[in-house]
């Protein structure tokens, strides 16, 4: 029975490293006005939420346009 907990904490240790580990992406992001995407942005290899803040900072109005922008 010991041998099984020690296979299952073993386990358990190696689920919880590994779901936490974050990996790198090549990311990019694209402005849309009236639903027709107006800006491409290569946000290159980064971590998703890194990528998601510097996406979301592309958000803005210009000229009265509000461009939404989105991650893909």
């Amino acid at each position: 029975m010991p041998m099984m907990r020690k296979a299952i904490f073993a386990l358990l240790v190696f689920t919880g490293l590994f779901s936490s580990t974050s990996c790198t992406k090549d990311y990019h992001c694209a402005c849309t006005y009236n639903n027709t995407v107006v800006y491409n942005i290569d946000l290159g290899v980064q971590y998703k939420d890194n990528a998601q803040a510097k996406c979301a900072a592309y958000d803005s109005t210009i000229k009265g346009m509000t461009w939404q922008c989105s991650l893909y």
